[in-house]
């Protein structure tokens, strides 16, 4: 590994400068290659005029000054011994890469507007899928019954647990919101709907497993289903009453919350109290101010006391969950924290997992969202035998503790996590990502006329699925 970095002493500076140099002669070649009949936009006389000389000089010495300033002012953090911060060195073939990719203008909102870069974020989106442990469209996994995961590149950690909340709190101009996307429904199939005509026989899962059909399902009932039952809905629609993705559509948009708000179905559903997030005191503030953009406001944002390791306390959750069923307030997301940005400390995923089991059998169901982006990077160190086992420790050497071990395992099977590769990942500011177990759940905000993905893989249109325009 030391070959991907330039070293506390820019060891690797003359590797830098010869691959720097064989960017710019790439992009050379390319431009030359294109119509290369065309007249030189900057001509010989131009580049000996006096003007475009000093100009050059202007910014030589800029450059010059600026790093210089850089060097003397900024905190080493290349340096290892800032290797327990999460602000570090950056890898090289990422500030390649980057060097690269800016002189091409990419905008991946399309393929249109980034033929090659829409495929490579895919390509990466799959990677970190991968890295998290879910399955991708070319794993050994794909072809079993499990959901085919998804992800895409973000501005950084804190647009991706913005975009995860959007994901499960708001709704696009179809209503796939995962806790109200059922209450619309149910709207859309009373007496005289354009829908009543499934109202007798289109039938539902439960939380606890028990099978009711939708019109006679409760509020409380029908906000407790799992992802997976939300998640397929249109395409059971679909295969036994062949809707159309369009028609569904037109069906469901007098009801949804884009059209009459959360409020008003809130009211509709008699639902006094608002649906709540759970996390550690540990949490990222990028939580209470999502909850404040989303629109839940930051005291629905429940903080669960943590441990003297600064992790989760499963009981305290417990309760808190308790109360929450007792009283009938349904609960949106339970974010585990992996890799606290204080402490790099991570939450007790697998028993997060087992207490939600253990919720859907008296019926309540809740989306688990991990927040890796300081620790998600380190899912590459997991090894699959207990105890982990001990090799000589030197730089990336260094094994995972059994605890954090067996935590990032469980990584697999919660629904979204956010990873920053920003962090752990070594590349330049800034970009983090947002990681789905089951590639079903980007059609909940997207912007477009949706549709029924039966593959549910292979989509390159990026931009129309997140928070950024691009």
């Amino acid at each position: 590994m030391g070959s991907w970095f330039l070293g506390n002493h820019a060891e690797n500076s003359t590797t830098f400068a010869q691959l720097l140099s064989s960017v710019v002669e790439g992009i050379r070649v390319g431009r030359e290659r294109i119509w290369p009949h065309d007249e030189n936009m900057i001509t010989s006389s131009m580049i000996e005029s006096p003007d475009f000389k000093d100009e050059v000089e202007h910014l030589q010495k800029t450059l010059e000054s600026v790093a210089g300033h850089l060097s003397e002012h900024s905190v080493p953090f290349y340096s290892f011994r800032y290797a327990g911060h999460m602000s570090m060195d950056v890898s090289l073939p990422a500030v390649l890469g980057y060097v690269l990719a800016q002189q091409f203008n990419q905008n991946n909102v399309t393929p249109e507007a980034g033929s090659l870069t829409s495929a490579m974020e895919y390509v990466v989106g799959q990677q970190l899928c991968y890295i998290m442990g879910f399955a991708t469209d070319t794993s050994p996994q794909s072809a079993s019954s499990l959901p085919v995961g998804w992800g895409h590149i973000t501005a950084d950690g804190s647009i991706a647990n913005l975009e995860s909340m959007w994901y499960v709190v708001l709704a696009s101009q179809v209503p796939r919101n995962l806790k109200y996307y059922a209450l619309s429904l149910k709207l859309a199939i009373q007496p005289d709907q354009e829908l009543s005509f499934i109202a007798s026989t289109f039938i539902i899962e439960l939380a606890d497993g028990t099978r009711k059909l939708l019109r006679d399902c409760t509020a409380w009932e029908l906000l407790n289903l799992s992802l997976l039952t939300v998640a397929t809905i249109p395409l059971c629609l679909y295969e036994q009453y062949g809707i159309s993705s369009d028609a569904l559509s037109a069906a469901l948009q007098p009801f949804s919350i884009q059209t009459i708000g959360m409020e008003e179905l809130n009211r509709r559903f008699d639902i006094s109290q608002p649906a709540q997030y759970m996390v550690s005191v540990s949490n990222h503030y990028s939580w209470p101010k999502g909850c404040a953009i989303v629109g839940i406001g930051k005291e629905n944002l429940v903080e669960i006391g943590v441990d003297l390791d600064i992790h989760m306390d499963i009981t305290h959750l417990k309760t808190k969950l308790e109360e929450c069923l007792a009283r009938k307030q349904a609960v949106f997301c339970v974010v585990a924290v992996c890799g606290t940005t204080e402490h790099g400390a991570v939450d007790p995923v697998d028993q997060i997992l087992e207490l939600r089991k253990e919720m859907a059998m008296k019926g309540m169901s809740f989306m688990i969202h991990a927040d890796a982006a300081w620790g998600g990077y380190f899912a590459t160190k997991v090894t699959y035998k207990y105890p982990t086992p001990r090799r000589p420790s030197y730089a990336f050497s260094i094994p995972l503790n059994d605890w954090t071990n067996k935590q990032l395992y469980h990584l697999r099977f919660v629904d979204t996590i956010t990873v920053d590769p920003h962090k752990s990942g070594y590349i330049p500011y800034s970009a983090g990502a947002l990681c789905m177990r089951d590639s079903r759940l980007k059609f909940l905000t997207t912007w477009t006329s949706a549709y029924i993905n039966t593959e549910g893989v292979d989509d390159l249109n990026m931009g129309i699925y997140g928070v950024e325009g691009r």
